[in-house]
């Protein structure tokens, strides 16, 4: 059995602060996590690991939808794979950029909307430029300029955001 000696004062690291005191004859240990911080100083998470008041006021609606989740991995493969695009072949590359932008700005706009009617639109708006990414990554691959899959794997992933897509219009039917 090992015996620990306990010293009272604060020992500082990248994780936080422990401090040990003496309160009558107990010891009493405390780590308290420091937040990691983002850029400009304000605090990602607190020490509950759930976002603060504040934190959740800021959040806009589009933050709650996977499909939006997802499209920003769209945006983010279509300009992996639009990098791989050779130089003669750029109007291709840019419409796949483009369209998995849209994407991505669609989504928020059409669940930051009030009206069912409005939503849906915007949602469909999105389904189309979902359908416009996966129609151009095929076409990069059929005429052999990226690689199969790259290619495949925003199909994939701009399939699922395409029904994820459709469930939000029907909901809003």
């Amino acid at each position: 059995m090992t015996v620990g000696v306990m010293v009272e004062g604060e020992v500082e690291g990248e994780a936080g602060r422990l401090s040990a005191t003496r309160r009558g004859s107990r010891w009493c240990s405390r780590l308290r996590f420091r937040p990691p911080v983002a850029e400009g100083g304000i605090s990602a998470l607190r020490t509950t690991g759930r976002p603060s008041m504040d934190e959740q006021l800021r959040r806009f609606p589009h933050h709650r939808l996977d499909a939006y989740l997802f499209s920003l991995e769209v945006a983010k493969q279509a300009k992996d794979l639009s990098d791989k695009v050779p130089r003669g072949y750029r109007t291709v590359a840019d419409q796949l950029l483009r369209a998995g932008t849209s994407t991505v700005l669609l989504i928020a706009e059409g669940a930051n909307r009030y009206t069912a009617g409005h939503k849906r639109q915007r949602f469909m708006e999105a389904r189309g430029e979902c359908g416009k990414v996966a129609a151009a990554a095929e076409l990069l691959t059929r005429l052999g300029l990226v690689p199969v899959e790259d290619a495949a794997r925003l199909q994939a992933v701009a399939g699922r955001v395409a029904a994820m897509l459709t469930g939000l219009i029907k909901r809003h039917s």
